[in-house]
């Protein structure tokens, strides 16, 4: 087993299409702190004074009620949380210089793009190797195919994981820098590490879970563009009929359950929490590399 994930490691690394779509990440990562730098105003310090005694004057006001009454609170918020959520110096900049904060929602952001990426990318894995007939080679060495298939999974899974996790802490390092010297690293919440920790780590875990499905579905259909059709046809009109038509069902789509996972809470519907997201995802993975596995076990290869 180990010379046989050796080579698949070997092999999905050697992709040409693996290359390209790292050096465009990094491409873009180059630019979007380029361009980051140039709109980014960094604020006197002056300006930065008068946004933080603003906006302490308006806490003031806003913990002793003169702000807000209970009725504007959302339910089961306490006053002080509330206010100290919503008043912030940066709320009282003259100009919105490139927050350090704003970290996580950046890396969310992207996520999206992450996925896509590695959905392609675990796809053609596999589809391009029906597409050359190369597959039947390699059954030649080793016929055991659920051997296979793991091996496959894991070569594509575990590389995508640190490869999005590389690429996220660039992008971070990249947006840290821009921060420090053309915007601001003040008003870091608690635990605003940890939040970014998380977002890095939950955004590679998509990246991950979507090059699996791709795996899957191109394994099933013996074919990367089939992979894609299903895919992008699924969430963009299946899902969004479903939403329609049977709003009820909506905590068990796939686009909303990736939502919670990646932001790292419940958004979109209620009465699904993060964990609960995670378990949907692993459930909806699983059916479709049983399904693949069944279909690489029983079907002829030539």
């Amino acid at each position: 087993m180990s010379a046989l994930l050796s080579s698949e490691f070997r092999r999905f690394l050697a992709r040409d299409l693996l290359l390209v779509l790292v050096t465009a990440a990094l491409a873009g990562i180059a630019m979007a702190g380029v361009v980051a730098a140039a709109k980014s105003h960094p604020l006197s310090a002056g300006d930065l004074a008068q946004a933080e005694q603003q906006a302490a004057d308006d806490l003031r006001r806003c913990m002793a009620g003169d702000m807000f009454t209970p009725r504007d609170l959302p339910p089961g918020e306490r006053l002080e949380k509330f206010c100290r959520t919503n008043i912030r110096p940066e709320n009282y900049y003259g100009s919105q210089p490139l927050a350090l904060r704003d970290l996580p929602n950046w890396i969310q952001g992207v996520s999206f793009i992450l996925f896509v990426g590695s959905l392609v990318l675990g796809a053609s894995f596999v589809g391009a190797e029906w597409h050359a007939g190369s597959m039947m080679t390699l059954l030649t060495w080793e016929p055991r195919r659920l051997r296979v298939l793991v091996a496959k999974v894991l070569a594509c899974t575990v590389t995508i994981f640190v490869l999005a996790v590389g690429l996220l802490i660039l992008l971070s390092l990249t947006m840290t820098l821009v921060a420090a010297t053309r915007g601001t690293t003040s008003g870091l919440p608690d635990g605003w590490f940890g939040s970014v920790a998380g977002s890095v780590l939950r955004s590679a875990a998509a990246a991950s879970l979507a090059s699996a499905l791709g795996l899957a579905l191109a394994m099933i259909g013996r074919n990367t563009a089939a992979a894609m059709g299903v895919t992008f046809g699924y969430l963009a009109i299946v899902e969004g009929l479903i939403r329609a038509l049977r709003p009820g069902w909506q905590k068990w789509l796939l686009g909303d359950n990736l939502s919670v996972f990646i932001m790292g809470r419940g958004v979109g519907f209620a009465g699904r929490s993060l964990g609960g997201a995670a378990l949907v995802l692993l459930l909806y993975a699983g059916i479709l590399l049983l399904a693949a596995g069944a279909s690489f076990r029983a079907r002829d290869v030539s």
